[in-house]
């Protein structure tokens, strides 16, 4: 069955690239840069492109974008569809590979992450990009690492990967975490539903364990939602937040969950859900419904570009 899934995954993924919404965009902009190293070792996992608009005046917002799958599959290749789409609408848009499980078991995809962030900040701008505009976006575990990466960015932190990012200050100002699985620790939480089907109640323990085999530590980054639920206001600004995610997504509760975290905090946040979405929902670019998440989106990163 596993094995079943990440063929479908992959599979799903080539042909959204023939969709007729991915060739409009796709259309619209070019890559300037393509499978460059970030960081050195560790071979095609600490490669990324750069895409941009193919006609634009002026420095480009940049939105840096990390792919969902698991921790586990999926790459920078898989999730073209969002770099057509993000920078159709005008981004610089950077994608970017990272160690998968089991080499990628944290902290090490987010140390990678956290690398291809300061390769962004330092090279940006050679293609057109404004780094005073920086957007984070993730979906499922580009979710969670998206938000841990912004974390990293407004509280000061031991690691070294993540005191590196601090010591850079990129002060974003907006991130988009979409249906994202954003605790990995206790996933028993959702293993016990009757409501889940068994094979995905099985795909969300392998994810979880897969990328953190340990307990968690309260303060560990590899579960962004528990230490926003448990943190003191952020010594820096924390970006803004849209988080969208369909409301059949079986791990909707931990988008649920981010809106009262964030709040406390005082953090500008929009958690919208969008009925009968599933998980993912918005990289199937056959629907309105996926369409209706993009528009939203657009909007999210205009109102802060623009204001």
């Amino acid at each position: 069955m596993r094995a079943l899934i990440d063929i479908g995954l992959n599979t799903i993924a080539k042909l959204t690239d023939t969709s007729a919404r991915a060739r409009k965009a796709k259309a619209k902009v070019t890559k300037v840069a393509a499978d460059v190293r970030y960081a050195e070792g560790h071979g095609s996992s600490r490669l990324l492109d750069v895409w941009k608009p193919r006609e634009s005046s002026g420095p480009l917002p940049v939105l840096f974008y990390v792919h969902g799958g698991g921790f586990r599959i999926l790459s920078k290749e898989t999730h073209r569809y969002f770099a057509y789409r993000f920078a159709a609408e005008g981004f610089l848009v950077v994608t970017i590979n990272y160690r998968l499980t089991p080499a990628g078991t944290f902290p090490h995809a987010l140390e990678d992450v956290c690398l291809a962030l300061q390769w962004t900040l330092d090279h940006a701008e050679e293609y057109g990009g404004d780094t005073s505009q920086l957007f984070y976006a993730g979906d499922s575990a580009g979710a969670n690492l998206s938000t841990a990466l912004a974390i990293c960015s407004s509280w000061k932190r031991p690691e070294p990967w993540a005191r590196a990012v601090w010591d850079r200050n990129p002060a974003p100002v907006g991130i988009l975490p979409a249906c994202g699985i954003m605790q990995v620790s206790q996933p028993e939480r959702y293993l016990e539903r009757t409501d889940i089907p068994s094979w995905m109640r099985q795909r969300i323990e392998i994810v979880c364990r897969g990328y953190r085999p340990e307990p968690n530590d309260p303060d560990d980054l590899a579960s962004p939602l528990c230490f926003l639920e448990a943190a003191g206001p952020p010594e820096r600004p924390f970006p803004a937040v849209f988080a969208p995610c369909g409301d059949e997504d079986p791990i909707a509760d931990d988008t649920r969950r981010l809106e009262p975290a964030l709040s406390a905090l005082e953090i500008p946040n929009e958690i919208k859900f969008y009925e009968g979405g599933g998980h993912a929902f918005h990289a199937f670019p056959w629907s309105d419904r996926s369409e209706l998440c993009w528009a939203d989106q657009f909007r999210f990163l205009n109102e802060l570009t623009n204001g």
